[in-house]
């Protein structure tokens, strides 16, 4: 089992602290598990706590804040590697596997153990670096363990990630000048997926193709330990890589000269664990299919209006009240109602998000409720609700203002009595939910058109929480920009690792009609289209660009004798952008144009 350890920077030879502890304080409180000299931290100013789904930090709304690589955060689940700046102080956070806790002997000194024993803790690095195995020589065994190691601590996208590391681990063998692996489709993605390291070229007179490692992998060429299949001397060998006995794989290792038997046996070990590692990282992947993961949430930014949110939240998330959550679309209702349900005691239950809006409604009744046989016509077999599968924990209902009169009615006598029945039956049926509920209407208005029952919103609203829209805590925005950046590289392919000041200047300035979704949304579009580094003003939409210039018309426009017209109408659009925060259907509304006339003149500013 994998178990956490926290390292400050600034002491070195200082043995890490186990968090062995479910919750651990730190601050410079006596009382804290982790008591810190340092007049710039709160007497308790964060936490750690271990929860199912890893460590997570949390900010105790401390005076100074609390950032992990950099970024302000209210919340985060903590990464192998990650950096945590308190104060003065700043600690780095790493992931070990316990039998190679600080009083254990390091990994490297561990006896070998072979696979066949069943043991495969989590949690550690693959294998020791290239330059070092150089020096000590390999522990063929050894090898194989820790590639298991690290596919069983491995997440889903990381499987590529790992895979790509062992063949980078077997290049830096001695006297070995390329590997090359194949996984067939389904492995490792939708496609076939090649990993190279080494030469890229295979050395003259070696019969080695990519028809070849496909054979290989699909079984139909039989390889041995060393050198058949890929060349007949001992400088290559080609293994096959199983599955539950099944070849999905292929291994290929040329050395510079005849290759040793140890590094030989490392090769041979190394595609058999590769075949175990993704057999049982296939099989857990499937397991947390069907099994739903616990929730979890991580908030970025520490504003005033942030934390006083999340102030409400973590009080209201320990009990068992309904949760009404109020604000604009995109302020992240779903994130905080997963924050509600990991910090309450339903955290090991059932949650299930339900869009109230884009279910048809003549369906709605039936997804909450089921219904029985013969109901309708097509109910062939009866069918459990989404309430019935709730049952002992969480159900989230967003855009709950978009419900019909008639489903108001059945969700009302769901929320008083714990007791429903589904479509087309008799039985009450008792279930012990807690609704979170979420709009961006106003249901006040609603009730007043007669649009939304009063009885039901007071019932709601036994605990509600208005979330913050961004122009209302706009100092989280230059973190949120960050943590996007950094989190979307990961799945982009881009060179950009920071933004220029000016363009941060303009993100900041634009009053974001579309909260944080629009955030991410315009960062992804940024990484997708930049080149270079750094992103860059110019490589902005051009309604950010046009909303952060001056408003005020230039000098040279009013002073032009023909009163240039280009630039008043480029002037006067801009301000009236800026009066819509940017919604541009609105703003060709109001300029008396359409929004694809209003589009041409965004995309051409020079031509008006």
């Amino acid at each position: 089992m994998s178990i956490g350890l926290l390292m400050r920077l600034d002491q070195a030879g200082v043995s890490p602290l186990r968090l062995d502890a479910r919750r651990i304080r730190i601050g410079r409180a006596q009382a804290c598990e982790l008591c810190l000299n340092d007049r710039n931290l709160s007497r308790e100013h964060a936490s750690i706590e271990s929860r199912p789904e890893g460590y997570v930090l949390v900010d105790h709304n401390s005076r100074n804040g609390t950032r992990v690589n950099g970024i302000a955060i209210c919340r985060r689940l903590l990464r192998d590697g990650d950096r945590i700046a308190i104060g003065n102080v700043e600690l780095v956070f790493n992931l070990a596997d316990e039998l190679a806790a600080p009083e254990q002997p390091a990994i490297d000194s561990l006896p070998a153990r072979s696979a066949a024993d069943g043991i495969i803790p989590d949690g550690a690095t693959i294998c020791q670096p290239a330059s070092e195995r150089r020096k000590r020589g390999s522990d063929p065994t050894l090898h194989g363990w820790q590639i298991m190691r690290a596919f069983n601590a491995a997440h889903a996208h990381q499987t590529g990630a790992v895979a790509e590391q062992v063949v980078s681990d077997l290049a830096g063998l001695c006297n070995v000048r390329r590997v090359v692996l194949y996984l067939a489709p389904g492995v490792c993605g939708h496609t076939e997926r090649w990993i190279k390291r080494g030469d890229p070229r295979s050395r003259s007179g070696t019969p080695f193709s990519e028809d070849l490692l496909r054979a290989v992998a699909a079984g139909d060429t039989p390889v041995r330990d060393r050198g058949a299949g890929a060349a007949e001397a001992d400088d290559a060998a080609c293994h096959a890589v199983l599955m539950a006995g099944r070849p999905r794989g292929a291994l290929y290792v040329e050395g510079t000269e005849p290759l040793d038997p140890e590094p030989m046996d490392v090769v041979r070990l190394a595609a058999e664990a590769l075949g175990m590692g993704l057999a049982l990282h296939a099989t857990s992947s499937a397991r947390a299919t069907a099994i739903p993961a616990a929730p979890s949430a991580e908030i970025i930014g520490r504003s005033k209006a942030l934390q006083a949110c999340m102030a409400t939240t973590m009080r209201a998330a320990r009990t068992d009240a309904t949760i009404l959550l109020r604000g604009e679309s995109g302020t992240g209702k779903e994130l905080f109602a997963r924050l509600i349900v990991g910090e309450s005691p339903r955290r090991d239950g059932p949650f299930i998000p339900v869009h109230s809006s884009a279910i048809e409604e003549n369906l709605l009744g039936s997804t909450l409720f089921g219904h029985e046989k013969g109901a309708f016509t097509g109910a062939v077999t009866a069918r459990r609700g989404l309430f019935e599968d709730a049952d002992g924990g969480t159900i989230f209902l967003d855009e709950i203002g978009e419900l019909s009169l008639v489903m108001q009615v059945k969700l009302l006598r769901v929320l008083q009595e714990q007791e429903f029945m589904r479509v087309g039956g008799n039985k009450q049926i008792k279930v012990d939910v807690r609704v979170i509920a979420a709009t961006n209407r106003d249901l006040e208005a609603a009730v007043k058109e007669g649009a939304f029952r009063e009885d039901l919103y007071f019932r709601l609203k036994v605990i509600e929480v208005r979330l913050p829209a961004l122009r209302a805590r706009t100092e989280d925005i230059p973190d949120l920009v960050d943590f996007f950046v950094g989190d979307l590289r990961r799945s982009v392919a881009t060179d950009v690792r920071r933004v220029s000041p000016e363009a941060m200047q303009a993100l900041c300035t634009y009053p974001w009609p579309g909260n944080v979704r629009e955030v991410r949304n315009v960062v992804e579009r940024c990484l997708v289209l930049t080149s270079g580094p750094e992103l860059k003003l110019d490589d902005l939409p051009p309604e950010i660009i046009m909303a952060c210039a001056p408003c005020e018309p230039a000098a040279e426009v009013l002073e032009s004798p023909a009163g240039d017209l280009r630039g008043v109408e480029h002037h006067h659009i801009r301000r009236v952008l800026q009066e819509c925060a940017g919604n541009k259907k609105l703003a060709a509304e109001r300029l008396g144009i359409s929004r694809t006339t209003l589009y041409e003149k965004l995309r051409n500013p020079a031509e008006f």
